[in-house]
C-alpha cells in the first residue's frame, strides 16, 4: 500500500508519487479507454480495449486505379458484452448485387464440411501380416518344441539346447512385432497405438539380440573348449558362465528402450498429407511420433550391430570345427539373407512411408524373412540329421537286416572254426615230423 502525502509549493515531485498517480488514472487513448487493473497487477485492464469490426470496400475506380476504404460497422460494447451495429452501418459481403458494385448485404452460406479421408491399413495388408506372424510364431514353437523333445540326441547334445532354446525365444519375440505393426486406429484409441508404436521396437530389438547374444555365447563356449583341448588343458565352461556376454548386450538395449520410453515414448499422431482451397484436411494419415528417434534407433542398430559382429567372428574362429558342434556356416548364411533383405526392404519403406498398408506389408515381410532365415539354417539341418539317423535305425530293425547280421555273425564263426582247425593240423603235422624223426635216430643206433 503507498501513501502519497498532499503536495504543496514546498514538496518534491518523487517517482514512487508518479507511479501512483498514473495507475490511477483513466484517460481515452488511440485503441480506446485505458484503465489500470485495480487487482494490483498494474496490467491493462481487458474490458478497456476498443474492439471494431471494419468492413473493407471498394470506392471509385478512377484512371486505372481501385481505391478501398475502411467503414466501421459495429464494435464491442463492453456494457453488454456483445458486438454492436456501429450507426447502423450494415457489413458488405463480397457478391454479385447490392448496393454497391459487384457486393451483397447477404452473408454467404457456411462452407460444407470437408469429404476428409483418414488412410487406414486395408484388411488385404492386415491378412498377409497376420498370416506371416502366425508362420513365423508356429515355425519358432516347433523348433522350440523339437529342441526340448530331442534334447537328448547326439545332434542336439552337441549343439547345445540351452542356446538353440533362447534362439527360439529370440525368434518368437521378433515375429510377435508384427501383431502392434498391425494395430491402427480402427481397433485401437489413440493411446493404444501409441503403445503399440513403442511395443513393436521392444519386440524386434529383444528378440533381435537375444538370438545373436545367444548364438555368440554357443559359439565363445566350443571355441574355448576346443582352444583348451588343443594345449592339453581342462577346462570346464558352464552356460552361465557364457550367458554374461549375453546379458550385457541385452542390457544395453533395455538401457536403450526404457530411457525411449520413458524420456519421449511414441504418440499416436494424424498427419494431413493434402488439403482444399481452403486449408481443410482432405486426405489424413495415423504415424508413430516421436523426439529425437533417430538418436533412439541409431543406437539400438549399434548395439545389435555389435551383436552380429562378435557372432560372425566367432562363427569365423569356430570355421573348422565339426558342423555337429558348430554352424558358422549356416549362421553366416542367414546374416546374408537378412542383410539382403534389410538392404532391399528398408529403402522401398522409405518410398512408400505414405501408404500404411505397403509400409506394414514391407516390414512384416522383412521380419519374417528374418525370422525365418535363423530358424531355417540353424534347425532345419538338425532336423534332417535327425530324420536320417531316425531312417537308418528303422532301416537296420527290417527282417532282412536282422538275417544279414546273423550271417555275418555265423561267418564269423565259422571262420573262427577254421582258423582252429587249421592250426590243430599244423600241429599234427609238427608233432608226425617229430616222430619220424625220433625213429630214424633209433634205426641208426
Amino acid at each position: 500500500d503507498l501513501t502519497v502525502p498532499p503536495m504543496d509549493a514546498n514538496s518534491t515531485f518523487t517517482g514512487a508519487s508518479h507511479f501512483y498517480n498514473s495507475i490511477l488514472s483513466d484517460f481515452l487513448g488511440a485503441s480506446g479507454r485505458v484503465r489500470f487493473g485495480s487487482d494490483g497487477s498494474n496490467s491493462r485492464d481487458g474490458n478497456s480495449t476498443y474492439f471494431v469490426v471494419s468492413n473493407i470496400r471498394r470506392g471509385q475506380s478512377t484512371n486505372g486505379s481501385t481505391t478501398f476504404r475502411g467503414v466501421p460497422t459495429s464494435y464491442y460494447d463492453i456494457a453488454t458484452d456483445q458486438w454492436t451495429s456501429y450507426r447502423n452501418r450494415t457489413f458488405i459481403y463480397s457478391g454479385n448485387t447490392g448496393d454497391e458494385l459487384g457486393s451483397t448485404t447477404i452473408p454467404p452460406r457456411d462452407l460444407p464440411p470437408p469429404n476428409t479421408t483418414l488412410v487406414h491399413l486395408s484388411p488385404a495388408a492386415k491378412g498377409v501380416a497376420f498370416s506371416l506372424c502366425a508362420l513365423g510364431l508356429l515355425a519358432s514353437t516347433f523348433c522350440f518344441a523339437f529342441t526340448m523333445s530331442k534334447r537328448r540326441h547326439r545332434i542336439i547334445r552337441a549343439s547345445q539346447p540351452e542356446f538353440l532354446a533362447l534362439v527360439c525365444a529370440g525368434c518368437f519375440l521378433m515375429a510377435s512385432a508384427i501383431i502392434p505393426l498391425s494395430i491402427d486406429n480402427t481397433v485401437a484409441s489413440d493411446h493404444g497405438c501409441s503403445i503399440a508404436c513403442m511395443a513393436r521396437f521392444w519386440l524386434v530389438s529383444c528378440g533381435f539380440c537375444l538370438t545373436f547374444s545367444a548364438l555368440f555365447s554357443k559359439l565363445w563356449r566350443i571355441n574355448r573348449v576346443m582352444k583348451n583341448a588343443k594345449g592339453f588343458k581342462k577346462v570346464k565352461v558352464t552356460p552361465m558362465d557364457v550367458a554374461i556376454p549375453g546379458a550385457v548386450l541385452l542390457g544395453c538395449n533395455l538401457i536403450v528402450l526404457i530411457v525411449w520410453t520413458i524420456v519421449s515414448p511414441f504418440s499416436w499422431e494424424i498427419e494431413t498429407l493434402s488439403t482444399d482451397e481452403y486449408g481443410r484436411p482432405l486426405v489424413q494419415i495415423g504415424n508413430c511420433k516421436s523426439d529425437n528417434v533417430q538418436a533412439y534407433v541409431a543406437s539400438l542398430l549399434a548395439i545389435d550391430g555389435i551383436a552380429i559382429v562378435i557372432t560372425l567372428w566367432q562363427a569365423y574362429v569356430a570355421r573348422n570345427i565339426s558342423t555337429d558342434l558348430s554352424e558358422s556356416k549356416y549362421i553366416a548364411l542367414s546374416v546374408t539373407a537378412i542383410f539382403e533383405a534389410t538392404f532391399i526392404g528398408v529403402p522401398v519403406l522409405y518410398i512408400v512411408s505414405a501408404q500404411p498398408s505397403a509400409v506394414l506389408f514391407l516390414s512384416s515381410a522383412i521380419i519374417f524373412v528374418s525370422v525365418a532365415a535363423i530358424l531355417g539354417f540353424i534347425f532345419f539341418p538338425k532336423y534332417f540329421a535327425w530324420k536320417t539317423d531316425k531312417r537308418l535305425a528303422a532301416n537296420s530293425s527290417e527282417p532282412g537286416a536282422r538275417a544279414f547280421r546273423r550271417s555275418s555273425r555265423e561267418m564269423e564263426r565259422l571262420k573262427s572254426e577254421v582258423a582252429r582247425l587249421t592250426k590243430e593240423i599244423e600241429d599234427l603235422k609238427m608233432g608226425a615230423q617229430e616222430t619220424a624223426s625220433m625213429t630214424e635216430l633209433g634205426d641208426h643206433d
